[in-house]
């Protein structure tokens, strides 16, 4: 029986399981997905591509889908009914089967975006019950899904209980009725979660349409002014990922500050007004920690409002962006009498 954690993001799937040492097998690659086009197959080339098939159709995922497949063949990962679609689905499959999960019975638990938690929680976990077929990337996968307590989570909160599982100082913050904040900056997202006693404070944990690829359309907006080049979200994310080294016309380009600009522009304006407008004074009382693949960009300008936020440390654990799933797996097990190492 194994156990794992999969949270599958608007922008990235990250995945851990067996437990939470340094060498837990884990995966990480980009949230695209869509059925491979008709026309590719049997092109050269095309019977090497790696490719999922799962509920009688052919897919491509990942680097994969973003080399050979145009953005209105890829699914929309922001959309609200996004979690626990049969897209989500098989990306959620190819990070099991990566981890060595490809049969047996697996405990399994997953996040979504806070937004979405209260009303589709049930029905996303009650489509991950049961049996499981596939074939990813060439190996055979039959797989039964476990009932479990907690098996579907909110991103932004689960990230919350890894921090205070590695911090004595927070777990006696929250066991004396304070206040732990997390602010979770992923590609398209950003999620505010606040636990009191380790429990979510629902009214002060929500998530606003902000992240690194608002930075992004930022900076290819700024690239089309400077250069006259037009590029597309995926494209000008790939530059935003690698700014200190981009070529351009010729000529290599650092556009560090042009993501800076970007990031400011993002964070100082409508996300700050969005945070502060829902916790306001609470927010004097609370430790906060920003995490997620965006945090080290954002979190200088949050903490220019809130001076107390900190970026959470995650340098030998897959970084601030494994934050949200290890979390996850820290809490699923302790509410099944799980043990995790």
């Amino acid at each position: 029986m194994s156990i794992a954690a999969v949270d599958v993001g608007s922008g990235y799937v990250k995945a851990i399981s067996g437990g939470l040492m340094i060498n837990s097998p884990r995966v990480s690659f980009p949230s695209v997905v869509g059925e491979l086009p008709p026309h590719l197959r049997g092109q050269f080339g095309a019977s090497d591509l790696p490719v999922i098939e799962y509920a009688d159709r052919v897919w491509l995922t990942g680097q994969y889908a973003l080399e050979h497949l145009r953005q209105h063949q890829v699914a929309d990962t922001l959309g609200h009914q996004w979690a626990g679609s049969t897209p989500w689905m098989v990306l959620l499959l190819r990070a099991l089967s990566e981890m060595g999960i490809s049969e047996g019975e697996v405990h399994l638990v997953t996040g979504v975006p806070q937004a979405s938690y209260r009303d589709r929680w049930r029905g996303i976990a009650a489509s991950l019950l049961g049996e499981h077929r596939a074939v990813v990337h060439g190996n055979k996968m039959r797989l039964t899904i476990l009932k479990g307590e907690s098996m579907v989570m909110p991103q932004a909160a689960a990230g919350l209980y890894y921090w205070m599982a590695q911090d004595q100082n927070l777990r006696e913050i929250s066991e004396t009725d304070g206040l732990i904040g997390g602010i979770d900056v992923g590609t398209y997202t950003t999620g505010f979660a606040v636990l009191r006693g380790g429990r979510p404070v629902m009214d002060l944990c929500s998530g606003l349409d902000i992240g690194m690829s608002r930075v992004a359309s930022t900076v290819g907006t700024r690239i089309h002014g400077r250069f006259g080049l037009a590029l597309d979200l995926k494209e000008s994310m790939r530059m935003v990922e690698n700014r200190h080294k981009v070529f351009l016309q010729g000529q290599w380009i650092d556009l560090s500050s042009d993501v800076q600009t970007a990031v400011e522009q993002a964070v100082s304006g409508p996300l700050m007004n969005a945070v502060y407008g829902l916790w306001g004074g609470d927010a004097d009382r609370m430790i906060i920690g920003v995490y997620g693949g965006g945090a080290p960009d954002f979190c200088p300008f949050i903490q220019q409002v809130f001076p107390r936020a900190q970026l959470v440390p995650m340098d030998t654990m897959g970084g601030g962006r494994f934050l949200p799933v290890l979390g996850m797996l820290t809490y699923y097990a302790g509410r099944n009498g799980l043990q995790v190492g």
